[in-house]
């Protein structure tokens, strides 16, 4: 995971995402809310130091990656996902 902050994620309007990949995974997809994030571990918070998490369906490692927001989407609350680094 790349030295950037969750302030720089946000300013970039990039979203953080986890997916479960692992073989025989039930590929369940989080999106994290930043502004929550934020607010609770602070804009300064490395995404380096976001500790492993695992799928709350299956139990298996969750892959953390960035992905670009297109214009104008709207956020789904549905599969939103309120983790909080530890």
């Amino acid at each position: 995971m790349s030295e950037w902050t969750l302030g720089q994620v946000k300013a970039m309007n990039l979203q953080l995402e986890a997916s479960c990949r692992a073989e025989g995974g039930c590929s369940r997809f989080y999106v994290f809310d930043l502004d929550r994030l934020i607010e609770s571990v602070g804009a300064d918070y490395a995404l380096s130091d976001i500790p492993p998490m695992t799928c709350e369906e299956c139990g298996r490692p969750l892959k953390i990656e960035l992905a670009s927001v297109p214009p104008n989407q709207e956020k789904s609350q549905e599969n939103e996902q309120d983790r909080k680094p530890e």
